[in-house]
């Protein structure tokens, strides 16, 4: 999300997952695991969502009694979904009459555990010297989209899911 060592592209700043080694074809492959990019998740998203619940407002509404438990966001990415687990324990009172939510958990259908699964796939191929793109789609049964362009001395690849809008792109860092 805000990539230290990046290419800038079209205005967007790419990654740079993989270093070229001098003399060689080959990169140093500094990949992305399911865990990284959960973190990167967690943290590009926690403090936008804290800012998104205004519970604390009514604290001061006396004709409520309230009690809020811990906030925690859990973020775990899988094959073909993402899913968000909001702890969030509120309850409210009045009258006698008592409302809780313990959380909320949601299901975002993005394929980003299919496309990190390529994208290490890709770096790995990289890392040993050469990818052919084409026969790594074929290989992989058309499951995959897989576009490389050369901006000399880098590449930028863009990976994608078949049948989805999700892309994602990294850099390899050429030798000049």
């Amino acid at each position: 999300m805000n990539p230290v060592s990046y290419r800038s592209y079209y205005g967007e700043k790419i990654s740079y997952l993989c270093f070229g080694i001098p003399n060689t074809k080959k990169c140093a492959n500094n990949g992305i695991t399911k865990i990284e990019l959960e973190n990167e998740l967690y943290n590009y998203l926690d403090q936008k969502i804290k800012s998104c619940i205004n519970i604390e407002s009514y604290r001061d509404d006396q004709t409520y009694e309230i009690n809020i438990g811990n906030y925690n966001l859990n973020i775990e990415i899988l094959d073909k979904n993402i899913l968000f687990n909001i702890s969030y324990p509120i309850m409210l009172k009045r009258n006698g009459i008592e409302v809780s939510n313990p959380g909320f958990f949601n299901i975002i259908d993005i394929p980003l555990g299919k496309i990190q699964e390529a994208v290490v796939d890709v770096l790995n191929a990289e890392s040993n010297g050469y990818l052919d793109n084409v026969l790594y789609v074929v290989l992989k049964k058309n499951e995959f989209i897989v576009i490389a362009e050369k901006i000399f001395p880098d590449t930028i690849y863009k990976v994608k899911y078949k049948d989805s809008n999700y892309e994602f792109r990294l850099a390899v860092k050429g030798n000049e």
